[in-house]
């Protein structure tokens, strides 16, 4: 099979035909969000917050004026630890917002017992490291298309489908791609990790190795290859469908190379894949179905046209 061919594995489901169509359609793939992946601890660094108490309030000083890649959430929220600051200093006098965020302690990234400016300039500095992770978009696939696992977990016990993706060497600005590490040892993200990466291209992609191609070894067998839109490389151009789980991003090139069916898809479902692939493409992609060998557990793929002979 061609080198630039991805696999990914799909369920039949109440938003299949809107992710068929969305890639027939519009050449878009569905880029889910950290929460929607299926392993908690997939894309989770440990993040550290290293520098000294003295050092905090000028960070977050530079996290209020990035206007370029922060949102106002965060740099309002950072402008409200510099007053708490001010105050302590006695620089500034306590407005009534901060009297009421004191009494609450309330910010939009969280609940405090406290009204120590040092305390909560740490918690505020952990949530803005994970929201590098939290707000990218992943689309996750695989080299492997006759892994039994893989059918397993990801097409509903070999009812639901496979597809072999090719032209995504030309990708959307921003857009990564590459293949997951299988490791024993979580990944460790600092805070001087996360200011490098916003000056030095080298140094990002390193971190964005860490942050999202690394993986427990326990999933080895998956072969996963990843396409990845990081937070701070995000656009408001990119996505063509919005969802609160993740959104669907276009590529010019996108092809279906083939469909592979599950040995227990219903012939109901592979008629509608067939009848969508019909209306929307004039190059067809070759259907197959999976089934068992004779004499092992390996599966193996036959041409569709065999089940309406």
């Amino acid at each position: 099979m061609a080198h630039d061919t991805y696999f990914k594995f799909m369920s039949f489901g109440p938003h299949t035909r809107l992710s068929m169509y969305m890639l027939l359609k519009h050449k878009s793939l569905f880029f889910a969000y950290k929460n929607v992946l299926n392993d908690p601890t997939d894309c989770s660094p440990f993040f550290y917050v290293e520098l000294k108490d003295n050092q905090l309030e000028s960070h977050i000083r530079e996290i209020a004026e990035d206007n370029e890649n922060e949102s106002a959430d965060v740099i309002q929220d950072a402008i409200q630890i510099i007053e708490l600051f001010e105050q302590k200093k006695g620089k500034a006098p306590e407005t009534k917002s901060a009297q009421l965020r004191r009494r609450s302690r309330f910010f939009r990234f969280g609940y405090f017992p406290t009204d120590d400016p040092i305390e909560i300039a740490k918690a505020f500095i952990s949530h803005h490291m994970r929201l590098q992770v939290d707000e990218a978009r992943i689309f996750s696939m695989s080299k492997r298309v006759d892994e039994p696992r893989l059918w397993a977990h990801y097409s509903s016990s070999h009812s639901g489908f496979c597809l072999e993706l090719d032209g995504l060497s030309d990708r959307p600005r921003g857009v990564i791609l590459d293949r997951v590490d299988y490791t024993t040892r979580r990944p460790r993200i600092s805070v001087a990790d996360i200011k490098g990466m916003r000056s030095n291209e080298k140094t990002r992609s390193e971190i964005y190795s860490r942050m999202f191609f690394q993986k427990s070894t326990g999933w080895d067998y998956e072969d996963e290859q990843r396409l990845v839109l990081p937070r701070l490389d995000q656009s408001e151009d990119i996505p063509v469908l919005r969802f609160p789980e993740g959104h669907y991003i276009p590529f010019k090139k996108l092809k279906i190379k083939s469909i592979y069916f599950g040995m227990n898809c219903s012939t109901d479902n592979i008629d509608m894949v067939r009848n969508l692939t019909s209306q929307f493409l004039k190059q067809k992609p070759s259907l197959k179905f999976a089934v068992q060998s004779e004499d092992n557990y390996e599966i193996r793929f036959e041409d569709i046209d065999h089940l309406y002979v």
